[in-house]
């Protein structure tokens, strides 16, 4: 799988995905590794382009959670993925799926 990049309006840019890191989030979380390919590109874009809600981290200056509501995601899920900004580029570095809402400073939110 190669490389894919995500539009990001809440960071008013791009958001790379390397394939080091698809081959990451399949292997290091089973929730995704069930999943054929396109469907956990299909979720991670729509955490990214269209989130529910963004969150700083806790552990990352540099690093925002966006959230993602799935209501047909096992049953009821957040997609939760993890960018690492920076002026050269944004980046996910994590995602996995939780049946929480991210945790942290609250940046933005859908409701």
């Amino acid at each position: 799988m190669a490389d894919v990049i995500f539009e990001c309006s809440f960071l008013g840019g791009i958001v790379y995905l390397t394939e080091e890191r698809t081959n990451h989030i399949r292997t290091a979380h089973p929730e995704f590794s069930a999943m054929e390919p396109s469907a956990v590109l299909a979720i991670l874009k729509s955490a990214v382009e269209e989130p529910s809600i963004v969150v700083q981290s806790r552990k990352d200056p540099q690093g925002l959670i966006f959230g993602r509501w799935e209501p047909h995601l096992y049953g009821g899920k957040y997609a939760t993925v993890t960018i690492i900004t920076s002026p050269e580029r944004n980046w996910i570095i994590t995602a996995f799926i939780s049946g929480y809402r991210p945790k942290g400073k609250i940046l933005w939110t859908q409701d």
